[in-house]
């Protein structure tokens, strides 16, 4: 693959952003889970015929409901504006490797997908319940069943945006591997005419290795000069024959 530089690293940024804004929505969902598991435990415990109703815990607890009902659907929005923001950038760092499909995954379309379907049915479920019921168990057991239904509802919305999150950290390792700059490992060479240094007196492959004779060729420069001094005793002259002629 042809080394490019490194691409700008605003999609980092971006999926911190995102995961943040995410795990705010996740935690608004769980409580908003916890305030309809309190509702329908204490609309279960009055039964048909509640003796003590205490109407005024119950207005406190659907306005805590409904506050937290609407805190989720800021949170829904921020998470979707900071999604499509993360998915552009995201984008845009893996085109010009010719790998935009490195930002797709099928998490990332569940995602939006699921959302929409859950408040779509939310929708339709508190169309469909009545507003005049003949007595109070009636009424009851209406307001439970669109509990759980309100339940059922925030655990899939909290399914999703998992999923969501698992997306976007594969995304988000495909586009570290991608721009990543290349490892070359490290090489040493030499000059073809200028060989590698070496200590003095280390023996390398294509010298000899040392003889005996090196130190007779040494001294024998020595011997044959020493050994004839000539009819007078003289040293023999260079020009002259060392036989004495």
């Amino acid at each position: 693959m042809t080394y490019m530089e490194p691409q700008p690293t605003r999609w980092k940024a971006m999926t911190a952003l995102l995961i943040v804004v995410t795990a705010g929505y996740l935690g608004i969902c769980l409580l908003l889970l916890l305030a309809l598991a309190w509702q329908y435990s204490l609309m279960d415990d009055l039964g048909d015929h509640p003796a003590g109703y205490d109407r005024e815990s119950f207005e406190a607890l659907l306005s805590l409901e409904g506050t937290l009902g609407w805190v989720e659907l800021l949170a829904i929005v921020a998470t979707f504006v900071a999604y499509v923001a993360w998915w552009l950038t995201a984008w845009h760092a893996a085109r010009p490797f010719g790998r935009s499909g490195a930002a797709r995954h099928w998490t990332l379309i569940a995602w939006p997908v699921g959302i929409a379907v859950s408040w779509v049915a939310m929708i339709v479920v508190n169309v469909s319940v009545p507003t005049r019921f003949a007595d109070f168990a009636e009424l009851r057991h209406a307001a439970l069943s669109l509990v759980r239904t309100a339940a059922i509802n925030t655990g899939f919305r909290v399914a999703v945006t998992i999923l969501l999150v698992i997306g976007v950290l594969t995304v988000a390792r495909r586009l570290r591997e991608l721009t990543a700059p290349p490892e070359f490992p490290m090489q040493w060479t030499f000059p073809m005419d200028v060989p590698p240094s070496q200590p003095a007196g280390v023996d390398v492959g294509d010298q000899n290795g040392p003889r005996p004779d090196v130190v007779e060729r040494v001294h024998d420069p020595v011997h044959l000069g020493a050994e004839d001094h000539g009819l007078h005793g003289d040293p023999a002259l260079p020009v002259e024959r060392r036989d004495g002629w």
